[in-house]
């Protein structure tokens, strides 16, 4: 709880749990990536369809194609909006959340909607690509923890003494046959 709160003081979407790696990893994996961030795609893909919507549209119906883009862009930046809002009320002023939302909402109050859609579409993509990534490098991180071994080969002399891995310090000459960890 007290750490939760000065976490989420510093970032609002930083959530604190028990250590459970291995479990949620095998829980990830076993899902994908799709089912992972299944809400971004459809909230990207509907936004994405709204937009191609409203820029067919804007030049036979300009209200139809106004509706369409004030619903693509609340589908794509809602979470955004939010998040600004919330940092905004805890004195975290300049943050990205904030300045996608002034960048956007000014192109809407300049009535160019597709753009503002538009960079809130891009904006959200690469969120989504820099979720993904930064998913994919501590699973492989973790991974690479894992294999730690437990136990290590000390040469001493023409002696091997196996070891726990712990009790290794610089210096030790160790032997590593193939396929030891």
């Amino acid at each position: 709880p007290l750490l939760q709160k000065i976490c989420s003081s510093i970032e609002s979407e930083v959530t604190v749990s028990k250590d459970e790696r291995k479990t949620a990893r095998r829980q990830t994996e076993s899902k994908g990536k799709f089912s992972e961030n299944k809400m971004d795609f459809w909230e990207i893909g509907i936004g994405a369809v709204l937009l191609a919507g409203g820029i067919l549209t804007e030049k036979v119906n300009g209200n139809l194609s106004l509706i369409l883009f004030l619903i693509g862009y609340l589908a794509l930046g809602r979470r955004v909006l939010l998040t600004a809002a919330r940092n905004l009320g805890k004195g975290h002023v300049f943050d990205e959340n904030f300045l996608m939302s002034i960048a956007t909402l000014g192109a809407f109050v300049i009535s160019e909607y597709p753009e503002a859609v538009g960079v809130m579409l891009f904006y959200r993509v690469g969120e989504l690509f820099e979720e993904i990534a930064v998913a994919r490098s501590r699973s492989q991180i973790m991974d690479a923890v894992d294999m730690r071994p437990e136990v290590v080969n000390k040469v001493e002399g023409k002696e091997i003494l196996v070891i726990p891995a712990e009790d290794a310090i610089t210096g030790d000459i160790l032997l590593v046959r193939p396929g030891d960890r």
